[in-house]
Order: C-alpha cells, then sequence, then structure tokens
C-alpha cells in the first residue's frame, strides 16, 4: 500500500507537469493507481492495519474506506444545483442556469400515454434552463392535446460525457410533472433554429389544410400520417418557408401572439431524481437517489448501480 501511495503522488506531479496533451494519458493512470489504492487500503483493514489504511484513505478525499465497503460521500443536497453546476462547469449554461448560446443541451422527456393502451409520448427536449424549482423547456404546441397538462406524469433521461478511459459518463433521471410557464420568460434562450422550424412547421400545416379544404376535401393532408402529423409534401417549398421564417425571427417579424400560438413552455417539477456516473478506469458504477418531500428534497441514498 505505501509503494502504491508513493507511486500515485509521483503521478500526480508529473500530470501537473506534461502539457495538456498528455494529460489525459496521466489522467487514465492516476484513475487506475487510485483504485489501485482503494484496493490496497481495504486489504489493509483486512489485515487489521487499520493506521496503514488510513495513511492510503488520506490520498483519497471523499472516501470512506471500510472493512466491508468503499462509500463516498453524498455529491449534494439538492439534485437539480448539482445538475446545474455540473453543466455550467461543462460551458452548457451560466450561473443562473440559463443555456449556453450555441450549445447542445437536450433531455428526453416522456409523458404517460392517454390511456394504458397507448404509447408513453416520448420527445427529445432541448433544456432552456435549469434551476432550484426544475427544468424549463418549450414543446411545439399540439393542435389536438398537450401531454404535459393536468399534471401528466412524466419521466426524463439525459446523459452526459463519455464511456472511455480517462473519463466518465453520467446518468440522470427522474419523475414528475409539469407546469405551465409563461414563453416570454425563456424564449430568448430557445435555439433561433428550433423556433423557426416549429413556426414553419405550423404554417405550412395550415397552408396544406387551407389548400385541401378549398379543394373540397376535409381540411387535413391526402397522405396517411399519424395524429398530429402532416406530410411534409415538397421538401424545396418547405424550405422556403423555414428561410423565410428565420428572416422574420431575426428582424422581430414575427408577433409574441403567432410565438405563444406555435410554442408552450413547461418547468418540469421532479419529485426523485438520480444520478449515475462511472467509467471503464471505475471499480463500480456510482449511483445515488434524491426524493423530494413537499419543496425539500430528502437526504440523498446510496443505492445499488442495479
Amino acid at each position: 500500500a505505501m509503494a502504491a501511495s508513493s507511486g500515485f503522488i509521483r503521478l500526480i506531479f508529473r500530470s501537473v507537469a506534461k502539457p495538456a496533451l498528455h494529460r489525459q494519458k496521466s489522467t487514465t493512470m492516476i484513475r487506475r493507481a487510485a483504485s489501485q489504492l482503494v484496493t490496497s487500503a481495504a486489504a489493509a483493514h483486512r489485515q487489521k492495519q487499520p493506521q496503514l489504511a488510513h495513511n492510503v484513505s488520506l490520498l483519497l478525499p471523499g472516501i470512506n474506506i471500510t472493512k466491508r465497503s468503499l462509500t463516498a460521500k453524498a455529491p449534494g443536497t439538492d439534485p437539480l444545483e448539482l445538475l446545474r453546476s455540473e453543466s455550467e462547469a461543462r460551458n452548457l449554461c451560466n450561473s443562473d442556469g440559463y443555456r449556453s448560446s450555441g450549445v447542445h443541451w437536450a433531455m428526453a422527456l416522456a409523458a404517460a400515454g392517454e390511456t394504458t393502451c397507448h404509447a408513453p409520448n416520448l420527445r427529445t427536449i432541448n433544456i432552456a434552463r435549469i434551476n432550484t424549482d426544475g427544468i424549463l423547456f418549450t414543446t411545439k404546441l399540439s393542435q389536438t392535446s398537450c401531454p404535459y397538462a393536468n399534471l401528466n406524469p412524466v419521466s426524463f433521461l439525459y446523459t452526459v460525457g463519455k464511456y472511455k478511459p480517462g473519463e466518465t459518463i453520467e446518468q440522470w433521471r427522474a419523475e414528475g410533472a409539469c407546469a405551465p410557464m409563461d414563453l416570454g420568460i425563456i424564449i430568448d434562450k430557445v435555439p433561433n433554429y428550433a423556433v423557426a422550424e416549429t413556426v414553419a412547421s405550423i404554417r405550412l400545416a395550415k397552408e396544406k389544410a387551407a389548400a385541401a379544404a378549398s379543394a373540397g376535401g376535409n381540411g387535413g393532408s391526402a397522405e396517411a400520417v399519424s395524429k398530429d402529423r402532416t406530410s411534409m409534401g415538397s421538401q424545396a417549398h418547405f424550405m422556403e418557408v423555414v428561410q423565410r421564417t428565420k428572416v422574420e425571427l431575426e428582424s422581430g417579424g414575427i408577433s409574441d401572439e403567432e410565438l405563444a400560438s406555435c410554442l408552450g413552455a413547461w418547468r418540469l417539477e421532479p419529485s426523485r431524481m438520480e444520478r449515475m456516473q462511472g467509467g471503464p478506469d471505475q471499480i463500480m458504477w456510482d449511483r445515488w437517489e434524491w426524493i423530494r418531500q413537499g419543496k425539500v428534497w430528502a437526504k440523498a441514498n446510496h443505492i445499488l448501480p442495479y
């Protein structure tokens, strides 16, 4: 264990001195050395050498080594603030949780189906803001029904990072419900392409419905499409509509009334959240769960990875 600890210290100093291009390899070596240290410390406990185990554990702050297990400190008391701060560290948002410009920041959001016979409504959602109240986002307003209305149960999945040597990946999961928000609060944080294509899609759907109605049709599309969907028809024409809409959006030519008729703003308010983190250099996945009791999060629970 002492040999492993001295080697660990040498690795740290070498990684600091090395250029940035070599630090990823050094980071991988440090993680492996840390794993060896944990194993050595656990073995020292089994051999009734508590002082040696304690000395080794000093090199790994945040790790509590016992005879039976290795447990980490809770990553935080508020999972939403933890997710916001981690996202800020990745330059995905600012200190207030608002989306950074030009980044891909999205989650998968599923809402319960209308009945048990209907599949959940699953979408990829652009995140506009994260704060301690919840996760703010926008979606196209459905012409028939909204899957997030009336406190319909929802769940989300968010992953970030890479599963490869020297790095880790995080998976966030949550359940809760959505509350409607004022679109004006976050519309500036929604990517322009998302706003323009949403408005353009609704404009073209109305155009096609009007053309079908004037031709004596039922007002819908002639092609067979699923509920609340409209066939594109001519892609070139749709691209023209999108380009015109982008120009209007950038010049402020789209009214607030039209935006509000096309886009809805929501806040996902989780009642339960969990984070699972790991990578190829770690011994096991690290998984924590938070449960909300009223407006307060209960103490985080360290749960089994599977």
